[in-house]
């Protein structure tokens, strides 16, 4: 009975849910047995298991179909059925005869009434229960109609509890035994009882059908009242709904104008702080303005006609002397046009003599401010300026351009400028960068649509004249300043208030006073600074009239001169540092820059050494001055009072002439920051990286000491070079400068830089050479780079690193970055040997293929790698050398050997030398277009045959390579190889000749240096053009600090118009047909194909985990079928065994009796018999089941016929038209040409596979395989199966061969993508070992039209080969998926984006980017696994950028390796390009590299990829992806199309 409590497969009726009908009912009935021995199932109950009525009922019927039912129990039945129709006999009987024979036959007829009535009560409960399933669904049905009505639930309780007393009732008599039985039928008891339960059962569902016509009114009455509120409710949620979209549309609305607003400011803002100097200048300015001292500027014509917006005059130039307050002026212009004309839009920057400011600089500067002030009027940022902002780059044009649309949407604009003088000094760039500026403004003051008014304010030297003569001018003299002098004379010097002093004497003296200033304000100011201290009025009146110097010159020398003579070297530092500084010095920084002079090189600086920062001032007052930073800032800079300080040192370095350090003079010299800069950063507290704090909210050193607290660190770090740049290369120089470069210091230096310094590792363009590529900020002094010979090669190795790893510095190991400050994550191993920065700390262990010694560099120019499939062994080729004359080019052969964990180790060097006319075939440019051509070097799989160009090298037995000159094959174009033991395969899918290379004009070592050939042509070709003069001096940072010199592309064509296909097709057919292996014949053999189509179907029934036949082979599958995949790897390993000899036997009669006749007068033999069958099976391959469309192009065709999967039936016509052209355009994209525009002739198109068995003596190929190729397929090379004469090579096209070399039979299929619109870029297989699977490998693009942009995925499906039949059975699809990788950009053969390394279990694919990132891909699918997850590796493992333009191998840990958590990542070599596209610098050619990554130590793991949503449409092609199909005919709309009417 524990049936009762196991639910079936069949959904349960009723339950005992709590609060069910049920429930209550068998609640109640267990309650009322009392004492009564229960049923069986009213124990299940009572045991506290759920119970199913269902289940109950089936229990019953089971046990009366036992009890009841059985032989004996009919027999009995039939007895009693035919002695019941005699008992009208034996009643008569009974009546008739006399005693005592009436009693036996009254007994008799008692005897069968009672079994009888033992029989009605079986027919009765078997009756009743089989009607009782039907009723019980009934109630089930009312019970789930008429739930919410209360009677009808009371009803069916009470029908529950009779159908539960009836159970009872069955179970009781099943479980009597048949006498007890029997002698209870002598009386009708148990039958009335029986009877009674039934009645009770029938009333119930009487009075339950009488109801339901009532709930059914009352529940329509309800829907209707429910229906009538829902309106109502549904009303008012719409209404509401309508004010919840309007407040959405308002929020989204202001956050789009916040968005645009916030993204706008950071975009011309960037990190930097604008505008802070300018503001503390205007607001210095407006603090000192006096009453009416500049009365007469508001009444001078010029100016005011320039500051009416109704004047045509849109430029003044105000001109003064130094001293005379121009500056001050600007100040009170800004404020006299902020109250004159409220409505406009001021502008203004100011020059500083100390601070160079580029001309970017100074229009964000104005951009901010012009923006604050926009804003305010406007709420949303326009489209066009948002535009800008958007779609380019942060440059100088784009910023103007920027400027300009602002100003567009003002009323009117004031820009004002003053100090431009403060440009003209010896440094000529300042000044170009100030005029680009003043050019700039003045034509937006020229601009007839916007109103702009432009002021400018200087002394009047000679490159300020020269440009603003043309200006309305106003000039600032004394007479002008006469007012405002006396004014500050009056209000600056108390003395004069003195009521001592008669009026007379007080007028002269302010008279004198006045007449010595001359107008000039600092002049006045240095006066009041020497009388300020006078003790009496004669004291004050002898100094004024005797000691005040004539000129500002003589003041300086005057304050100079009296400063102590013990106190000048203190004071020639302090000035050394403040006139030569690239920026303001803060205070603490100009203290710890003249303290670190009294600590010895290489020693640390002590809290007590640098200077009390109040006695700056006190030393050299009045020279300096202290200010704040900014009104956020707690900070001061000291600064120079005024730009004729500055410009009186720079004429006089020598004025305070006293013994300094390092055998220099007390001079102002910038030699002094230049040492401090040195000297600071050569502290031994740096020579380990800095750390964060605990609290990770600071930077510390090694011994917890704070760099916040270490002032002078950020700004040395930025301008240690700068400073150093301003002195002549001497030997100590050299020497102390090398010493810190090759120190541990300089990394912490770097780290400093990642840190607090923006944009130094970034990748910049210049307007100027734009042709030139990426440029790295200069980081050493020019004379270490240019004059010493170490020095140069230090910064080589340093460029080569930072480009390597400027972009992971840049963006990760920034403040803000994931990574702040940890430059350990740098696989610095990498570099190459000798690279002073290679010995530096890094988390993984890395490794770089190169001898210690390092490559010779003397005529280097490529490297090429090969690595097996198992790691184990890798091959480096390095073409070393060419010899002019002999026009040789060596090539070196390197194997390493791997083991995890450990480093790689030289086991081999082997050197070749070949002509480099036979690498010209690979790597020139040809006369026709022909893409997708291999790199000219590289080797099989195992390794066991090497390729260098067309030239075929066998490994002997001591390791060596041997060329095999007796192959017929040499000196012809080939692009692939595959070996298993002594078979080599041989296969092309282009045919070129020598013929059709092309000469450029170019010397024959443009292999060598292509990249400098072609920037010294675009040089040369750019000069004869002009550039803006703004644009000329511009260099913006590159968009992406992703970028490298290695992702730099050329669009330099070398090729030349490709040959007319019009005369190459016509006579394809014939040269397919004639072709023969003489050396110079275009093509092969007279015996092109050797092999004839021949297959059979698997003879095996079909395994639980394959497709159907149907599913497999016809391309209308059901799209609800579905793949049982095998259960682990495990059970695949168990069906790789080989079959039982049964099984084989019977496998092999079947496949007698199915195979199609093999005719042996088909194999070529070199008989001209045989070569008419040959070609004629060249045709019937080439055409086989397509002999409606066609063969190849005829005389009239100007190409020949495209044999792709357009040309077989998709999922519709439609569909596959557009899959097939959608896959041709991603292709075309994906190889970087228009699609299909200029194609190979198709005599070109051709592939060919040939087999060699190299144990023969016979050079003559065993298989021959030649095939129409129109579609190009990068590295897909053939596959060998492990025991069986079975090669498998993706032709293109989507088409794959099988082919019996042995046999010389063949038949193909072709290989569906996972989506509409796709192509495939490579097809990669590989068999199992036990060779009973195969499992292919697509990589598809599918152009997407929105982004403009490939998307890649990567398509894995396994197929389970017959086991009797492997090379003639097609396989069996048992699993597949489609992953997607993500987009690519523009790549060619041997430069794959993504690189495929297998293990037993799964694919690994791995981009080929700057960080870690593998896909893993399942090989089999575990049973019951639906989901078919793939995993990506989540890690924080960087490459350097050049990985970008390699290809990156990910080889998993191997069981039972010693490193068993060690993954292996080998990253190929770095080369340039000969035929364009990666052009490099030449110190950055790098063989492979590589490091390892331990699984388990290094944070990563496995994660699942999310599984992305697909249109409909998608979705079945990802289902039908995968799939091995036979070729069906198509319906072609033009030939197929003969229509008929159809209503008329």
């Amino acid at each position: 009975m524990s049936q009762i409590a196991s639910p079936s497969s069949q959904a349960p009726i009723a339950t005992t849910v709590t609060g069910s009908p049920f429930h209550d009912a068998i609640h109640e009935f267990a309650s009322q047995f009392g004492k009564k021995r229960p049923p069986s199932f009213l124990k299940e109950f009572n045991a506290g298991n759920h119970i199913y009525d269902t289940q109950v009922q089936l229990v019953m019927v089971d046990m009366s179909e036992r009890k009841y039912n059985t032989r004996a129990k009919r027999i009995i039945n039939s007895i009693i059925e035919v002695m019941r129709d005699y008992s009208n006999i034996l009643n008569t009987l009974s009546q008739a005869d006399p005693m005592p024979s009436a009693l036996i036959w009254s007994s008799l007829k008692t005897g069968i009434d009672c079994l009888g009535r033992h029989k009605d009560l079986q027919t009765h409960m078997q009756t009743h229960l089989t009607r009782l399933t039907d009723q019980m669904q009934r109630l089930s049905d009312y019970r789930e109609l008429f739930g919410q009505s209360s009677a009808m639930q009371e009803y069916l309780k009470n029908s529950y509890l009779n159908i539960l007393r009836f159970w009872a009732k069955v179970d009781e008599q099943c479980n009597r035994p048949s006498f007890v039985q029997a002698m209870r039928s002598l009386a009708s008891f148990d039958l009335k009882k029986l009877d009674v339960i039934l009645d009770d059962m029938k009333m119930d569902e009487d009075n339950i059908a009488k109801l339901v016509p009532t709930v059914q009114e009352r529940i329509r009455r309800g829907e209707h009242e429910d229906a009538t509120e829902e309106r109502r409710k549904a009303l008012d949620t719409i209404s509401m709904w309508i004010d919840e979209q309007r407040e959405l549309h308002k929020r989204v609305d202001e956050e789009k104008r916040t968005r645009r607003k916030r993204e706008a400011l950071q975009w011309f803002r960037g990190s930097s702080t604008l505008n802070e100097r300018n503001y503390r200048r205007q607001r210095d300015g407006e603090s000192v303005l006096l009453d009416d001292t500049y009365s007469w500027l508001m009444n001078d014509h010029t100016f005011e006609g320039w500051m009416d917006s109704y004047s045509q005059q849109r430029t003044i130039w105000l001109k003064g002397d130094p001293g005379t307050g121009k500056s001050v002026t600007c100040s009170f212009a800004v404020k006299a046009l902020r109250g004159r004309v409220p409505s406009a839009a001021i502008a203004y920057h100011y020059y500083n003599f100390d601070e160079q400011v580029s001309s970017a600089t100074v229009y964000r500067n104005l951009i901010e401010q012009l923006w604050d002030q926009l804003y305010t009027q406007k709420d949303d940022v326009s489209d066009s300026i948002y535009n800008i902002i958007s779609s380019q780059s942060d440059n100088v044009l784009t910023l103007y351009e920027l400027l300009r649309l602002i100003i567009s949407e003002l009323a009117s604009t004031y820009i004002l400028i003053d100090g431009l003088d403060e440009e003209c000094g010896p440094d000529q760039e300042r000044w170009r960068e100030a005029k680009d500026v003043l050019n700039g403004l003045t034509n937006l003051t020229k601009d007839t649509s916007s109103l702009v008014k432009l002021w400018c304010s200087s002394q009047d030297r000679r490159c300020v004249h020269d440009y603003l003569t043309s200006f309305p001018t106003v000039t600032l003299d004394a007479a002008k300043n006469s007012v405002g002098i006396a004014t500050f004379f009056e209000d600056m010097m108390p003395s004069l208030k003195d009521s001592e002093l008669d009026p007379g004497t007080k007028a002269l003296l302010l008279q004198d006073l006045q007449s010595r200033a001359s107008g000039n304000f600092l002049w006045a100011n240095l006066m009041v600074d020497s009388v300020s201290d006078a003790i009496s009025p004669s004291d004050l009146q002898r100094r004024v009239q005797e000691g005040l110097p004539e000129r500002i010159e003589e003041y300086y020398a005057q304050k100079v001169g009296r400063i102590a003579g013990q106190q000048r070297q203190i004071v020639s530092r302090i000035l050394s540092c403040i006139v030569h500084a690239k920026r303001p010095l803060i205070v603490e920084e100009l203290c710890e820059a003249t303290g670190i002079f009294s600590v010895k090189w290489g020693e640390n600086l002590s809290p007590g050494h640098p200077l009390f920062r109040e006695r700056i001032v006190e030393l050299c007052a009045p020279l300096v001055k202290v200010q704040e930073l900014g009104e956020a800032s707690s900070k001061n800079v000291c600064t120079l009072t005024h730009s004729s300080v500055r410009d009186f040192l720079l004429k006089n370095p020598e004025i305070l002439n006293g013994p300094l350090s390092y055998d220099t003079q007390d001079a102002i010299s910038p030699e002094v920051l230049a040492w401090a800069t040195l000297k600071y950063l050569f502290q031994p507290r740096y020579k380990r990286l800095l750390r964060m704090n605990e609290a990770k909210s600071t930077f510390v050193t090694a011994d917890g000491e704070d760099v916040m607290d270490q002032h002078l660190l950020s700004y040395a770090a930025k301008y240690w070079d700068k400073h150093l740049d301003a002195l002549e290369g001497n030997d100590t120089l050299f020497k102390h400068v090398e010493q810190f470069v090759r120190s541990k210091q300089f990394i912490t230096t770097i780290q400093v830089q990642c840190l607090f310094i923006e944009g130094l590792f970034s990748f910049w363009i210049s307007a100027t050479q734009p042709w030139v590529g990426l440029n790295l900020r200069r980081t050493f002094p020019h004379w270490f780079s240019s004059q010493h010979e170490n020095g140069k090669v230090l910064s080589k190795q340093y460029y080569h690193a930072i480009g390597e790893w400027g972009s992971f510095l840049n963006e990760y190991a920034s403040a803000t970055g994931r990574f702040p400050g940890q430059l350990d994550h740098c696989l610095w191993r990498t570099l190459p040997p000798g690279n002073f920065l290679r010995n530096f700390p890094s988390q993984h262990k890395s490794f770089n293929f190169a001898e210690r010694g390092g490559c010779p560099q003397v005529g280097l120019c490529r490297f090429w790698d090969s690595v097996d499939g198992a790691c184990d062994r890798l091959q480096v080729f390095r073409l070393e050398k060419l010899d002019e004359e002999q026009k040789l080019v060596k090539i070196v052969c390197q194997t390493w050997e791997m083991q995890a964990g450990h480093s790689p180790k030289l086991r081999k060097d082997q050197a070749f030398s070949v002509p480099t006319q036979s690498l010209d075939i690979y790597e020139r440019p040809l006369t026709v277009n022909i893409q997708g051509r291999p790199i000219p070097i590289t080797s099989s799989t195992d390794q066991k045959f090497l390729r260098i160009a067309s030239q075929i090298f066998m490994a002997s037995e001591d390791g060596n390579y041997q060329e095999m000159t007796d192959l017929p094959h040499n000196d012809q174009y080939f692009e692939e190889v595959a070996s298993r033991e002594r078979y080599l395969a041989i296969a092309r899918r282009r045919t070129i000749t020598s013929n059709e290379v092309q000469s450029s004009g170019l010397a024959d070592d443009v292999v060598l240096d292509f990249g400098k050939i072609y920037a010294t042509m675009v040089d040369t070709f750019a000069s004869a053009s002009s550039t803006p003069d703004q644009a000329s001096r511009e260099s913006w940072r590159a968009g992406s600090s992703n970028a490298s010199p290695a992702s730099s592309r050329t669009s330099l064509s070398l090729m030349a118009e490709s040959t007319s296909e019009d005369n190459a097709s016509v006579k394809v057919e014939d040269d397919l047909l004639s072709s023969d292996w003489s050396s110079d014949s275009d093509g092969w053999s007279s015996e092109s194909m050797s092999a004839r189509e021949s297959w059979s179907e698997g003879s095996t029934e079909p395994h639980s985990d394959e497709t159907e036949d149907e599913d497999q082979w016809n391309d209308y599958a059901s799209d609800d079928a579905e793949l049982n995949i095998l259960d682990s790897l495990s059970q695949a390993s168990a069906h790789s065994l080989k079959l039982s000899d049964e099984e084989a036997e019977h496998e092999s009669s079947e496949s007698d009796t199915e195979d199609r006749p093999v005719d042996q007068s088909t194999i070529a033999d070199g008989s001209k018999e045989d070569e008419e069958a040959s070609s004629v099976h060249l045709s019937s391959a080439a055409t086989s089941d397509r002999s409606s469309m066609g063969h190849y192009a005829s005389a009239d065709n100007s190409s020949t016929a495209s044999f792709s999967s357009r040309d077989f039936t998709e999922d519709s016509d439609s569909d596959a038209d557009a899959n097939a052209d959608g896959g041709a355009v991603a292709l075309d994209a994906l190889l970087g040409r228009g699609h299909r525009s200029t194609k190979a002739s198709a005599k070109h198109e051709r592939g060919q596979l040939v087999i060699y068995d190299t144990s023969r003596s016979n050079s003559q190929p065993i298989f021959r395989f030649d095939y129409p190729c129109h579609d190009v397929l990068l590295d897909s090379p053939p596959i060998f199966h492990p025991l069986k004469d079975l090669v498998v090579w993706p032709l293109g096209g989507r088409e794959i061969l099988f082919a019996d070399f042995r046999q010389k039979t063949y038949y193909t299929r072709y290989l569906r993508c996972s989506s509409p619109r796709s192509c495939h870029v490579f097809i990669q297989g590989r068999f199992s070992v036990c060779g009973t699977y195969l499992h292919l490998a697509a990589l598809e693009a599918r152009l997407e039209t929105e982004e403009n942009s490939l998307s890649c995925t990567l398509q894995v499906s396994t197929h389970r080969l017959s086991a009797g039949k492997t090379t003639r059975s097609p396989p069996r699809l048992i699993h597949r998926i489609a992953v997607p990788l993500g987009d690519a950009t523009t790549f060619s053969s041997g430069r794959m984006p993504y690189n495929l390394t297998w293990s037993a279990e799964y694919i690994y694919a791995t981009a080929s980017t700057t960080q870690l990132r593998v896909t893993r891909v399942p090989l089999f699918r575990k049973r019951g696994d639906k989901t078919q997850q793939s995993h990506v590796l989540s890690c924080s493992v960087f490459f350097p950028v050049s990985a970008s333009e390699r290809n990156i191998r990910f080889f998993p840990p191997r069981p039972g390796a010693k490193a068993q958590n060690q993954a292996t990542v080998i990253i190929g070599s770095h080369s340039p390009l000969p035929m364009g596209g990666m052009l490099i610098p030449r110190h950055t050619i790098s063989p492979p590299i590589g490091c390892f990554v331990d699984l388990e130590k290094d944070n990563v793991a496995w994660e699942p990829i999310e599984e992305k949503q697909s249109q409909e449409g998608d979705q079945r092609q990802i289902r039908m992806g995968g799939q091995l199909q036979a070729k069906f005919e198509k319906f072609d709309r033009t030939d197929d199309c003969d229509i008929v009417p159809y209503i008329f």
